[in-house]
């Protein structure tokens, strides 16, 4: 889908849901594909929700062959998304990749919290809606030695 189609989709199925619920989305969350130009239907897409009452949120993620590769990965789109200056009502922090592979300490800036730390730190200072996930599913199968 192009992201005139989506442009031109999206308000009508908003409303198409409004109308068969009786009641708005709560909220939509942007989880993008960072290769192509995603800025063309998140911009468009925030006013359009934010007129409708919903609240928007993104995922920020990064994805490497090492710590260093994803925590890399997660700057650069956390870099792109600051740079649009996009009124995001929250941010959600994910990591479902087996990088970076520590989730502690903070200290590490190639563990998670390390990436939370550095997001927080130089985009939020006072954050209060920032959430974060992480794949328990993999944590909990590498406690068990699987």
């Amino acid at each position: 889908m192009t992201a005139a189609q989506w442009n031109a989709d999206f308000p009508k199925w908003l409303e198409a849901y409004r109308r068969a619920t009786g009641h708005p989305l709560d909220a939509i969350v942007y989880d993008l594909d960072w290769r192509p130009s995603w800025s063309e239907v998140v911009i468009p897409g925030i006013r359009v929700a934010h007129q409708a009452g919903i609240r928007v949120g993104i995922v920020l993620d990064g994805a490497g062959k090492s710590d260093a590769e994803a925590v890399a990965d997660y700057k650069k789109n956390m870099a792109s998304v600051a740079g649009l200056h996009a009124p995001f009502d929250f941010v959600v922090i994910a990591n479902w990749t087996p990088h970076p592979a520590n989730d502690l300490p903070q200290s590490d800036p190639n563990s998670f919290t390390g990436v939370l730390h550095y997001y927080n730190a130089t985009y939020h200072p006072s954050a209060r809606n920032c959430f974060i996930t992480h794949d328990l599913h993999r944590r909990n199968r590498e406690l068990r030695g699987l």
